[in-house]
Parts: structure tokens; sequence; C-alpha cells
């Protein structure tokens, strides 16, 4: 195929350019732009090529790190993988722990003792002997001896036993031991609450009224320790009294049948249930008359059993008969005080009066 020379000078062209562009390797030249292919160049009607517009050049290669290590050169082997260092000659793991397993003893037979001669066999004497009892690693560890029969321990516990008990008895006798209460120095007038009557009461002693001005009922009350003066005056009492009275006979009284008991001992019969509800083991003496201003009057000595913190206790109870009023009297203390307050009792009684209401 013939070229005609314009063809020929496009493809000389075409050439140098090709060899300015990219060496004798043929790789671009360092910092040239890229070749710009063959069809985008222009030639003029002589063959001449144009102008070229203006490329662009190249970016400058990125900037390395310096502390990145060199790149493997082209055709090296890759690094060789990780592995394990060799085993050490001579060394293995140690065995796993294994459980304990305790020697099965045919049922119904011993098994071997630890210390001394199998069982059912004896000692020779001085062939092994049973090691002494003393501290774990030295010359005499074994077992322990054992005890000697009456051991002083049991001695001890009965003994500490004995003496907690007395005491806890010591204790509670003194705990439980009655209060003592001496006899008042002084005495002083006292009206109860609704006027029905007044009396010489314990100076010192807790006074405790009850009613009101007026009321069917009423009372006063004089306290000290386990000691008690209780007074009660009731109206309803006054008309039960009346009816006792025994009625006179048209013909007069038969001198051959005694004599009905007086009012004031009837009441004083029928009330004697009262304190045989309130305490155990109570026990009256018969009735004796008693001179007081308020009326016909009788009293009674008694006894019975109190509570733990008091003790046996003794006491007066009277019955007393007025115009309007019964008044009722349980006074009672510690049988250990009882010869220091029966004064007591009988004056605070014999100075109960009549009052205005």
């Amino acid at each position: 195929m013939k070229l005609t020379r314009a063809s020929q000078v496009r493809e000389l062209s075409r050439d140098r350019t090709a060899m300015s562009e990219y060496g004798p390797s043929g790789a671009p030249s360092p910092g040239q732009p890229p070749s710009i292919p063959s069809e985008d160049i222009r030639y003029d009607l002589n063959g001449n090529p144009l102008p070229s517009p203006a490329r662009q050049a190249a970016p400058p290669p990125p900037q390395q790190n310096p502390y990145a290590p060199p790149p493997p050169a082209y055709g090296a082997p890759p690094p060789p993988a990780y592995a394990p260092p060799p085993p050490q000659q001579g060394y293995a793991p140690p065995p796993p722990p294994q459980s304990y397993a305790p020697p099965q003893q045919p049922y119904g037979q011993p098994g071997p003792s630890p210390y001394g001669a199998p069982p059912g066999q004896g000692y020779a004497p001085g062939q092994n002997p049973p090691p002494a009892y003393g501290p774990q690693g030295g010359p005499y560890y074994g077992a322990p001896p054992a005890k000697e029969p009456g051991s002083k321990v049991g001695w001890y516990v009965a003994i500490g036993m004995a003496v907690c008990i007395v005491l806890f008895i010591v204790v509670l006798g003194n705990a439980t031991k009655p209060q003592h209460v001496d006899a008042p120095a002084m005495f002083r007038p006292a009206d109860s609450p609704d006027k029905a009557f007044t009396c010489d009461g314990p100076d010192g002693w807790t006074m405790i009224g009850a009613g009101t001005e007026g009321s069917d009922e009423g009372g006063l009350l004089f306290k000290k320790g386990p000691v008690k003066i209780d007074i009660t005056d009731s109206g309803m009492l006054s008309y039960m009294s009346d009816g006792m009275k025994a009625p006179a006979s048209p013909m007069g009284d038969d001198p051959n049948l005694p004599p009905p008991p007086p009012p004031v001992e009837q009441m004083h019969e029928r009330l004697n249930d009262s304190l045989k509800e309130k305490y155990d083991n109570y026990v009256e003496q018969p009735m004796q008359p008693l001179q007081a201003p308020f009326g016909d009057s009788r009293v009674s000595e008694w006894t019975a059993k109190g509570g733990i913190f008091t003790g046996n206790i003794h006491g007066y109870r009277v019955t007393m008969l007025g115009l309007n009023k019964v008044i009722t009297v349980d006074c009672h203390c510690p049988e250990g005080n009882w010869e220091t307050l029966k004064p007591v009792f009988l004056k605070v009684v014999q100075s109960i009066t009549a009052g205005n209401g």
C-alpha cells in the first residue's frame, strides 16, 4: 500500500510525538501530562499538525508517610505468618485433679484402725504401741487420750445451776416483799364528794373521791402502797335495810321467841359475799358491835390470800346504817403491817359522821 506524502508526514509526526512523551521505554516521562489520542490531532491541508489545545498538568504524587515501612520490592515473597514458638523439650502439662474415693469396706466388717494394732487384736508388750497425743508433726502426735469417767465438768455445771437458782429466789423474794407502811403522824378531816359523810383521813396518803353532790352513791379511798381504806355510801342499801325491820305485832312481842336480828346485822351478813368473791381463801371472824357517830355499826376481822407482790392480807369489814345511807368500809394491809395499822383503821372508821348532803 502506497502512502501519500500527507499520510507520511502525519505518521512521522505521530511517532515523534509518541517518543517525546513516552521516552524510549514507552512510559510517560515524569511530570508530563497524559497523551491525547491521535484522533484528536488536527492537521492542515499540507499535512502539518495544527497546534494542540493546552493540556492540564498531571497532579503531584501523594505525600508518602515517613513512618510507613517501605513497600516490598516487586517479586519479593510476602512476610511469614505468625507461628507459635516451638514447644519446650521435656515439658508436659500436669494431669487433671482426681476426686478422692474412700476405699469400700465390706458390710458388717470394721475398717482398719489408723492407730495401733488392727481391730480385735491386742498389743504385745513393747510392740506397736499407740502414739501419744501431741501437736501435729511433733514426736508425740496421735489420737487424744480417752476422758476419764466421772469428769468434773458435770459437777461444775450442777454447782453453777444451784447458785443461779438461789440468787433467783433471793431476788424474787426481795422484789415481792410487800412495802412496809408506817402509821401516819396526823389525820385531816375529809368530806365525800356527795356530802353524805365526813371522816378523818391519814395525812400524806393518796385520797380519791367518788360521786357528786346529791348522787345516790359516793365514797372516799385512802391508799399508800399496798394499804387501802375504801369507804362507800349507798342510798339503795338504805332502802333495803328499811325492809329488814320487823313489823310491830298487834298482839305484842312473844316473850318465848328470840328477838329478830337488827337490820344492821342482816345487812352486814348479806354483804359478806362481796369480799369472798374478791379474794382467795377469804376467812372472816364473827361480827362485833362498833361504836361510831354515823349510826348502828358492825365490824368483822378477816384474812385472805393476796397476790405475789402482797402476800397474805389482813383487814376489817364494816357496815353502818344511817338515816338515809348505808356505809360499807373495806380496810386492809399486808399481814406484816397489821399490828401497826390496825389502830389506824379503827380511828378512821370511828371518825365517820353524817354529812350535810
